[in-house]
């Protein structure tokens, strides 16, 4: 029942995402949606967050995620660390988008 609860606000919250979401918003989405997914009976452990943050990032963090897994023990890493990471990247990656030649 609470996997069946996790995917019903997964799929409401499919197709949220869009291009300009920060981590800070997308992160609030996942950590709302593992909330209520609690609420329904279901704890989330640290690595399925992980996972489920890498595997639903946006295509711009696609060098970022292909990083982070293969530097990475996705069982030893911490939600905060790979947030970190991509707050990190995020920045770099809006300087040198709106640096024009």
């Amino acid at each position: 029942m609470a996997k069946n609860a996790w995917d019903i606000l997964e799929t409401a919250h499919e197709g949220a995402s869009v291009e300009s979401e920060t981590i800070c918003e997308f992160y609030a989405k996942l950590h709302d949606l593992s909330n209520q997914a609690f609420a329904f009976g279901e704890k989330y452990s640290n690595t399925k967050l992980v996972r489920k943050v890498l595997r639903s990032l946006l295509e711009r963090f696609l060098i970022k995620i292909t990083a982070i897994e293969e530097a990475k023990n996705l069982e030893q890493l911490v939600i905060d660390e790979i947030l970190d990471s991509l707050q990190t990247f995020e920045k770099i990656d809006c300087k040198f988008s709106s640096f024009h030649i």
